[in-house]
């Protein structure tokens, strides 16, 4: 088992050597899939990439206010099965004047909103073990998703469809433009400026924590650092979703220190 302050110290070098400036360039999909059930192929992975359709869900919600208990459980079920493209249609209902099923519909928009950010990060891995596989089977389900509207989806496809072609990922992030407006954003008695734009073609996460001397982080079992360096970026990812940051700019006063001056930073993602 890799301690914190070594999971930190690998996060670092990775982010130091490209790793990428999405939360999820950090988690190996190998480990990631593993730990889910999911044997790896495009097979599988084209799978995880199926949305369920809307459906109305007008009657279940009425169920939700029947006084037999057993028609309420089975239709806050359905419900919650049917996933978030049904979140919509809760909100909408959320101000019903039942007292009781207004409940149910927040503990059903919080399950599900919950829930959903598990979805959307197995889709994504999904997404990205498509292209590390480079098989040309697997563009026509991933041709479909270069629109897709959901955080995340169509950058990672074209990710994933540029390693499949051979061809270098597509820009993202920040532009120049951006990066220098950022620095102009400081006041003017700013002293120290500096910026850090993370790398925008990452390297696949296995192949930096190789490059990584054994000595260095204390522990010569590398599969095992990958594993645990995936459950840690998954413990946040699975909660708040992907998070991708394109630059970071940092800015303090000359007099900078425990009684005096300012520090200031500028996150854009």
């Amino acid at each position: 088992m890799v301690g914190g302050a070594s999971i930190l110290l690998i996060l670092f070098s990775l982010i130091g050597g490209g790793g990428g400036n999405h939360l999820l360039d950090y988690a190996s999909s190998g480990p990631y899939w593993k730990t889910k059930g999911v044997a790896v192929s495009v097979q599988s992975m084209t799978a995880k990439l199926k949305t369920s359709d809307t459906e109305d869900i007008s009657e279940l919600i009425k169920e939700l206010g029947s006084p037999d208990g057993q028609v309420r459980a089975a239709a806050a079920k359905k419900i919650v099965q049917l996933g978030e493209v049904v979140l919509p249609q809760l909100e909408k209902a959320a101000d019903i004047p039942d007292p009781e099923v207004a409940a149910s519909i927040k503990t059903l928009i919080a399950d599900i909103s919950a829930a959903s950010k598990v979805h959307a990060v197995r889709r994504l891995m999904a997404i990205r073990t498509l292209g590390e596989l480079k098989k040309p089977e697997a563009l026509a389900a991933l041709r479909p998703l270069i629109d897709a509207k959901e955080m995340f989806v169509a950058e990672y496809t074209a990710r994933s469809i540029a390693q499949i072609e051979g061809k270098p990922a597509p820009p993202v992030g920040a532009t120049a433009e951006q990066r220098q407006g950022d620095v102009w954003l400081m006041t003017a008695d700013c002293r120290l400026v500096a910026q850090v734009a993370p790398g925008f073609a990452p390297v696949a996460v296995d192949e930096l924590i190789e490059k990584i001397p054994a000595a260095a982080i204390g522990n010569p079992n590398k599969d095992q650092i990958k594993t645990d360096l995936t459950k840690a970026v998954l413990t946040v990812a699975e909660m708040i979703g992907d998070v991708r940051i394109d630059s970071i700019t940092f800015g303090s006063s000359a007099d900078f220190g425990p009684n005096a001056g300012f520090a200031a930073a500028i996150i854009r993602g």
